[in-house]
């Protein structure tokens, strides 16, 4: 009776009133190891489900998928199901998303015979892809800058081809024009230069036009 008492007074009041009708500290205890047992299977099953439905989604930090899953395992093996280690790499390679496809036949094909080495691949690979990610977007930054650049000067508006200049962005060229010294159109198309040609060829008309005149004026009294 002492040594139930001493046991009783371990538990917490939630677990004494399942050994309340105990009459010895052996009968107590097997109470106790029924109860926790059934308890440990019902937790293995979940955790085994959870672990065999364990995925990565795309894009996902794959560091973080690491630690859940160690996590995941470690509460197995505290319920009393211990995973092997190849167990545990062939759930985790195939968890994770289609970005990470060529590592894993790397893994498969090295034949890597640790779970720690695996690991490793695996993160050099989130670095590189995460790198990779990062330089794609600067450049996209990079380009939508580009796109928003261009002349602005006045003109008139159109070449003598009939295109609108929309401030200087023909084709988005990205040198810097000899003509005017502004980004975004080439010499050739300077919207500076047609004005200036177009303003040169109306004098030019103008002084022929002009001259014309007067050789009509001075013919007949030359006559």
């Amino acid at each position: 009776m002492k040594a139930l008492a001493v046991l009783v007074k371990m538990l917490s009041p939630s677990y004494q009133s399942m050994v309340r009708e105990c009459k010895t500290a052996h009968e107590a205890w097997e109470t106790l190891k029924n109860f926790f047992s059934k308890r440990n299977l019902h937790n293995r099953v979940q955790f085994r489900k959870q672990l065999h439905e364990f995925s990565m989604e795309s894009g996902a930090n794959l560091m973080k998928h690491m630690l859940n899953f160690d996590e995941l395992c470690l509460k197995l093996s505290a319920a009393g199901d211990n995973v092997s280690e190849d167990e545990k790499m062939a759930i985790l390679l195939g968890s994770l998303p289609s970005e990470y496809d060529a590592m894993v036949r790397i893994i498969e094909t090295q034949s890597v015979t640790t779970l720690l080495d695996a690991k490793e691949m695996l993160r050099r690979e989130f670095e590189t892809l995460q790198k990779r990610e990062q330089k794609e977007t600067a450049f996209k930054a990079t380009a939508q800058r580009g796109g928003r650049g261009g002349y602005h000067g006045r003109g008139r508006g159109r070449s003598r081809g009939g295109n609108r200049w929309n401030g200087g962005r023909r084709g988005n060229f990205p040198g810097k024009c000899f003509e005017c010294g502004q980004n975004g159109h080439k010499q050739l198309d300077c919207p500076v230069k047609k004005t200036r040609d177009e303003g040169d060829e109306f004098v030019f008309s103008a002084t022929c036009e002009k001259a014309t005149r007067g050789c009509w004026t001075v013919a007949p009294a030359a006559t």
